[in-house]
C-alpha cells in the first residue's frame, strides 16, 4: 500500500488497524533490493513518518520502520517509531537518538549477507548484488557495532523473504551479530528478551520469571561455548511452550 501525503498516510494507518492487524510497518526508505532507486533514498518525509508513528500509536499499535539511509532513519526516530528495521546508516547523532527515545534496533545482518552469498548465482543482477548490497553490508556491519557498543536497544530479527533468507533458519543471525562483536549471550537476549519487547508482549514472555509463560528450549550443548550450535536442531533436546513439553 503506498500513500502520499499527510492524510492519505492517516487514513492508511487507520484501514489497516481496522483490518486487524496488529503492528504497522513502513517503508521509510528505498531498499537493496528495490529498482530504480538508490538503497536508502527517502520514501516518505518527517511529517508523513510522525503522521504514521502518531496514528498507530493513538491506536494502541506499535510501529517499525524499513529504514536503511540515515537522513530517513533519523526522520524515524525523531517521529517516534518503536524499530529501525536494518539501520544500515547510522552515525554519532542517530545512535544518541536511539539511545534517547529507546528506539530498537532490529539490525538483520543476514539479508544483506545473504545476498552476497547466493545472489549471483540465482540469478540476481550482478550490479545489484555487487554495487548496492555488498557496500551496503559493509556499512552495516559498522553501524551494527557502533549501536552495540553504545548499548542501543537492539532485538534479533531476519527478514524473512528477502532472498535466501528462510523461515527456520533464524539461529544464523545470532553466529553474524557474534561474528560483528557481540557476545553470545548478548546474542541470545536480543533474541528472547529484545525480541518480547520490540513487539511489546515482554510482560508474558522473553525471560524466565514468575508469573511469565515457560517458553524454555533446553539444549545438548553449550550456545554460549559456540553460538553456531544452535543452527544444528540435533542438540534440541526438549522444547517446552506455555510449560507444556512438545516433542
Amino acid at each position: 500500500m503506498f500513500s502520499d501525503g499527510v492524510e492519505e498516510v492517516r487514513k492508511s494507518v487507520r484501514k489497516l488497524i481496522g483490518s486487524g492487524v496488529d503492528f504497522i510497518k513502513m517503508l521509510a526508505t528505498a531498499g537493496v533490493m528495490g529498482k530504480g532507486s538508490e538503497p536508502g533514498a527517502r520514501n516518505y518525509n518527517y511529517e508523513e513518518i510522525k503522521t504514521a508513528a502518531d496514528e498507530a500509536h493513538k491506536l494502541g499499535r506499535k510501529i517499525a520502520t524499513h529504514a536503511e539511509g540515515l537522513s530517513g532513519t533519523k526522520d524515524c526516530i525523531k517521529a517516534g517509531v518503536d524499530t529501525i528495521e536494518h539501520g544500515i546508516e547510522l552515525d554519532d547523532e542517530a545512535i544518541q537518538m536511539m539511545k534517547d527515545r529507546g528506539t530498537i534496533l532490529i539490525p538483520t545482518l543476514i539479508a544483506p549477507h545473504n545476498i552476497n552469498i547466493h545472489g549471483v548465482a540465482a540469478g540476481i543482477p550482478e550490479l545489484a548484488v555487487r554495487r548496492k548490497s555488498t557496500l551496503a553490508e559493509k556499512k552495516h556491519i559498522n553501524s551494527f557495532k557502533k549501536a552495540y557498543q553504545a548499548c542501543v536497544k537492539i532485538a534479533m530479527g531476519t527478514d524473512t523473504g528477502t532472498p535466501f533468507s528462510r523461515h527456520g533458519e533464524g539461529a544464523k543471525e545470532l553466529e553474524l551479530m557474534v561474528r560483528q562483536g557481540a557476545s553470545p549471550m548478548d546474542a541470545i537476549i536480543f533474541s528472547t528478551k529484545g525480541g518480547s519487547e520490540a513487539i511489546g508482549i515482554s510482560d508474558k514472555v522473553g525471560t524466565i520469571e514468575v508469573g511469565k509463560l515457560a517458553d524454555i528450549l533446553i539444549l545438548k550443548a553449550n550456545p554460549l561455548e559456540d553460538i553456531k550450535i544452535l543452527q544444528n536442531k540435533e542438540i534440541i533436546k526438549k522444547v517446552i511452550k506455555n510449560g507444556i513439553k512438545e516433542v
